[in-house]
């Protein structure tokens, strides 16, 4: 159990990665843990239709991408005449697999899942496919996303992580010119999507020349576990170029471990995320770049996907969301998470 808690921990960490969610409808309760529920329970299968209902397996509310995630798949399904059953799994494998289970008993349409154990939750995948309810899974095909078959999951939504490193790594390649020394901040939990991420960073930082001197793991996913191996890696590395960081709060423990150090002025900061406190970094000139995860954009795939199966539409296998790449020039073309929803709660945003 602690194991598993520990992984779900970490990805749920990495999904935004700083870990409130929003009511939709007149009829909705709040569950002990503060997740919006509707009361409401749907078709078994039915699909389509001008209602349906999906159920959401959101691993951590309080998370603030992913609260933004879920209030994004709540406001597309009630445009398009559906609603929406979010359970917060808070980091637990074994509640993320109960709440597949209260999902099935509760006959909704489909299920978005966003698993804290890929392996653990297969078996209440099968149950709900036994149920001839619809489920699709995120991240499931991160490391092959040419993958023809992802059962028992029906299809696979991607974030865009290859995107986010791939650009990370080009990016800082371009600032430098060439063949500088990086280091590499990821967390210090295993982690796929993270390790991922922090693999294609590497391969690419090496591919355009830099020195992956390299990499640390923040053991707290915040600036506080982040800054004291930032500070221990600037007495190893003297003459460090670039920090990328996994996300935001890692970057924000980079900035202040250089500053300390008298540093900021040399070293080329990047995070990920797109919160609200990594824009105020790169318009202070804290960090050199971001990139915004846009989980409102994946909230309304996620939505779109399911709801073309229950149609009985083809998909693809993988749908990827993008991400958005953000410096100190482009700041103002970041679209606000909160208008995004209103927004697709008014079919203003359709994909």
């Amino acid at each position: 159990m602690v194991g598993r808690l520990y992984r779900g921990v970490a990805l749920a960490m990495a999904l935004v990665l700083s870990l409130g969610v929003a009511a939709c409808g007149d009829d909705d309760e709040e569950t002990e843990s503060g997740t919006t529920e509707t009361t409401e329970e749907g078709g078994g299968g039915t699909g389509g239709g001008d209602s349906f209902t999906i159920g959401f397996t959101n691993p951590l509310g309080s998370n603030d991408q992913l609260s933004v995630l879920q209030r994004a798949i709540e406001a597309r399904a009630e445009c398009l005449g559906g609603e929406v059953v979010a359970l917060d799994s808070n980091l637990d494998v074994d509640k993320q697999i109960s709440d597949m289970d209260q999902l099935i008993s509760q006959d909704v349409d489909g299920i978005i899942v966003f698993p804290l154990d890929a392996n653990a939750i297969e078996p209440a995948v099968e149950r709900a496919a036994e149920a001839d309810i619809t489920t699709i899974g995120i991240n499931v095909t991160l490391d092959n996303p040419d993958a023809t078959d992802v059962s028992p999951f029906e299809a696979s939504v991607n974030q865009g992580t290859e995107q986010m490193a791939t650009e990370t790594a080009e990016y800082v390649a371009e600032q430098l010119g060439g063949s500088r020394n990086v280091l590499g901040v990821g967390i210090g939990i295993p982690v796929p999507v993270i390790q991922f991420q922090m693999r294609v960073m590497r391969e690419v930082a090496e591919r355009e020349g830099l020195t992956w001197v390299d990499e640390v793991g923040n053991p707290t996913d915040d600036a506080a576990g982040a800054q004291p191996l930032v500070e221990q890696a600037l007495l190893r590395f003297q003459d460090l170029d670039a920090i990328m960081a996994y996300n935001e709060p890692s970057a924000a423990g980079a900035y202040a471990a250089v500053q300390s150090a008298g540093r900021q002025d040399d070293i080329l900061i990047t995070g990920a995320n797109g919160t609200e406190a990594g824009i105020e970094a790169v318009e202070a000139g804290e960090l050199a770049a971001t990139w915004d995860l846009l989980p409102w954009k994946q909230g309304v795939t996620f939505v779109n996907v399911i709801k073309s199966l229950l149609d009985g539409e083809e998909v693809e296998t993988t749908t990827t969301v993008p991400v958005q790449m953000l410096t100190a020039d482009n700041l103002d073309e970041q679209v606000n998470w909160e208008e995004a929803i209103e927004d697709i709660r008014s079919c203003e945003i359709e994909e």
